[in-house]
């Protein structure tokens, strides 16, 4: 069940919302819960709908919704593919700013070519409806991934292999200009294979654009907002990192690090730097893993490192074998799938011409990680 306010996906019998505390409501649930292969149509489908695009694509049923659309599984006639359908709700295609802000959503996300970010097709408006086109990822959110998992545990290169694959997505878009904006689990896609492809910058901004919302309007799931965001305040890529933190540190310890359901209890979780000291207490990490989190989640966003600089942390000369996710195989943790795990390959041994440059990257690292006391 997804929330019509923040589009957080949420347990079949919930009646508040996971993400932002909302009620939920149930009456535009799918008619048939046994229904979902790809190919099967559903009723979830408005026929007008259907009629409207059956001229491009075959849409066969519901994927799931939010705040500024549905998405749907369609069959792409022209090419015969799967492909996932976002549509902008009739009701509000005749609010300009709403369409607007869809369209620029498109665009922004067509901008951005990255193995880990899903990739849009087409954009379209036939007969009053907007939609896009992007690819159909057939997996699990990462939370229903973490959920499934943590029965039997991620190790630790399996949940690096996961982490490392958002980081290098949201560096891509960090270095393109574009912010997500609502990165958290549900916006997360894990492949059988343990492919991850991030999802939905439906609310993603470039750096450069000022329009459409202004510095004092919270947009977002709150559990995974930074502090300024929770503020009001500006957003830039330094907000993306906080997000990607509390990310991490729910692949790597199967709990969300936030816990408050309403916006004033979170917010007051963040009183004081709190998600920062609370990851520096966690038991369940490393205390190199505690340190870094600790730094990625400190509430001055002017300290927190980069997506970039992230990515060299984790995937440093000693975690060289897991910075590529074809390195641990993640398959067999979905119900249904089969593979087995696969050992990492050994670290090649570095050549004598790479040796200033890895010199210089553990300085950098050993840098980085260093509590600052001031």
């Amino acid at each position: 069940m997804f929330c019509d306010r923040c589009g957080e996906s949420n347990r079949p019998t919930a009646t508040f919302c996971r993400g932002c505390g909302s009620p939920l409501s149930k009456a535009d649930e799918p008619t048939d819960e046994t229904v979902g292969l790809p190919g099967d149509r559903t009723p979830d489908v408005p026929e007008s709908l259907r009629r409207a695009l059956s001229g491009k694509i075959d849409l066969q049923r519901l994927l799931g919704k939010g705040g500024m659309g549905e998405v749907y599984l369609g069959r792409e006639l022209s090419l015969d593919r799967l492909v996932a359908v976002k549509i902008l709700p009739p009701s509000a295609a005749g609010d300009p700013d709403l369409v607007k802000r869809f369209l620029r959503e498109a665009r922004l996300a067509a901008r951005l070519r990255h193995p880990n970010i899903v990739a849009i097709h087409s954009v379209d408006e036939v007969k009053g409806i907007n939609s896009f086109t992007m690819d159909f990822i057939d997996g699990v959110t990462l939370g229903e991934y973490i959920r499934v998992s943590c029965e039997a545990g991620l190790t630790s290169p399996e949940a690096e292999a996961l982490i490392l694959q958002v980081a290098k997505a949201l560096a891509h878009a960090h270095a393109s200009g574009i912010v997500h904006r609502d990165l958290k689990p549900a916006n997360v896609m894990v492949e059988p294979s343990g492919h991850v492809v991030v999802m939905d910058f439906g609310l993603a901004r470039s750096l450069g654009d000022v329009g459409l919302t202004s510095s004092n309007v919270v947009v977002g799931t709150p559990r995974y907002m930074s502090p300024e965001q929770l503020a009001g305040g500006p957003v830039d890529a330094a907000s993306d990192v906080f997000a990607l933190g509390l990310l991490a540190f729910y692949v790597y310890t199967g709990r969300e690090l936030i816990r408050g359901k309403t916006v004033p209890a979170i917010v007051a979780e963040h009183a004081n730097g709190g998600p920062s000291k609370a990851a520096r207490r966690a038991e369940e990490l490393t205390e190199s893993r505690r340190v870094l989190l600790s730094r990625v989640l400190d509430p001055d966003f002017r300290k927190r490192p980069t997506a970039a600089d992230f990515i060299e942390v984790l995937s440093g000369p000693e975690k060289a074998a897991v910075a590529d996710p074809s390195s641990v195989m993640l398959a067999g943790r979905l119900p249904g799938t089969p593979g087995k795990e696969v050992p990492a390959p050994k670290t090649p041994t570095p050549s004598p011409a790479a040796s200033p440059y890895r010199k210089l990257a553990r300085e950098r690292i050993r840098r980085l990680l260093e509590d600052d006391e001031e």
